[in-house]
């Protein structure tokens, strides 16, 4: 699964989920299906149309923005390579989450998206989560 999968997740099913971790991962879809119209097709058999897709489930910006007051927040912990074209909109997704009273932290690190900066994330993920249980 990716970053914007798991954050899907973790924001959909916050009695589950009390904390996601996000490597490198689209945090706005509609964004990137804006500045990707060729893979329309491929968008709109996983979302419907860029409409439906607006204010839905899938939605990372509507649900982060419309929280409600009653539900527990999970704890979002974004990795990100300095260089990953997705770079901005983890910056930007982080500020968004953090001024809507989630706890979200976005550690920046050199690198592009590509596996060694994921296999370098993969373990502070796993000594993060080993912390927690101790």
């Amino acid at each position: 699964m990716g970053g914007y999968g798991a954050l899907k997740l973790a924001l959909n099913r916050p009695n589950i989920f009390s904390e996601s971790f996000v490597l490198s991962g689209v945090t706005d879809l509609g964004k990137q299906w804006d500045n990707n119209l060729e893979r329309n097709p491929w968008y709109s058999a996983l979302f419907g149309s860029r409409q439906q897709f607006e204010k839905s489930n899938s939605d990372l910006h509507f649900i982060t923005t419309h929280w409600s007051k009653n539900v527990d927040r999970p704890r979002i912990r974004q990795i990100c390579g300095q260089a990953d074209p997705f770079y901005s909109m983890n910056v930007e997704y982080q500020k968004i989450a953090v001024s809507n009273g989630f706890d979200a932290h976005l550690k920046t690190v050199p690198g592009g998206h590509q596996w060694n900066v994921w296999d370098s994330a993969i373990q502070t993920v796993l000594e993060s989560i080993d912390a927690e249980i101790k």
